[in-house]
């Protein structure tokens, strides 16, 4: 089964992002079920490996967070563009829970991930039939250049992705809870 690890956004935070849509051609928008922030793909996986990895990621300790959203961009630029995003501030409690996904990850057996972790949520999915200077003028003239948002995260999940033709389906498989915020006094 193909999967992934990721923080779930909240509702009103999947709310705000889905108002960036536009109708633009060749542009495939998420949709709010489909929103989150990946930690780790693992892509297709056995039943055996998935058995090893559950207990692994129940292991992680981290105290809840907030994430900040702020801003957007283009992979993998903007002479071609490909994904739409909204970008995530690598706050020092983000990264440690990635490096922690990620180092458990590979104790099971996945390899190492090749690219460095840029945190982001994929807004929409663009085709050869809209041009580079179209989608351009879309993130300079919409919302998604202002996006300035914040949400507590406080657990990841584990989700099974079924690629279908309209569009993926996202079902959490597994909910790991991290512990309640510090409050410094």
């Amino acid at each position: 089964m193909r999967l992934f690890i990721a923080t779930p956004l909240t509702a009103r935070v999947k709310e705000i992002l889905a108002e960036c849509n536009g109708r633009i051609r060749g542009i495939k928008w998420q949709t709010e079920a489909q929103m989150h922030l990946t930690l780790r793909f693992l892509g297709e996986t056995s039943d055996e490996r998935l058995a090893d990895l559950k207990p692994r990621l129940e292991k992680i300790q981290q105290s809840a967070f907030s994430l900040h959203i702020k801003g957007s961009g283009i992979f993998p630029n903007m002479r071609s563009p490909r994904i739409l995003w909204a970008g995530v501030e690598k706050t020092e409690p983000l990264r440690k829970l990635q490096k922690k996904v990620e180092k458990q990850c590979r104790a099971v057996g996945f390899e190492a991930e090749k690219r460095s972790f840029h945190p982001h949520i994929t807004l929409g999915r663009v085709n050869e039939t809209a041009s580079a200077r179209q989608v351009r003028a879309f993130i300079e003239g919409t919302k998604m250049n202002q996006l300035d948002l914040s949400m507590p995260v406080s657990a990841f999940c584990l989700y099974r992705s079924k690629l279908r033709k309209e569009c993926a389906v996202h079902t959490v498989l597994e909910t790991y809870q991290l512990q309640a915020e510090q409050n410094d006094q």
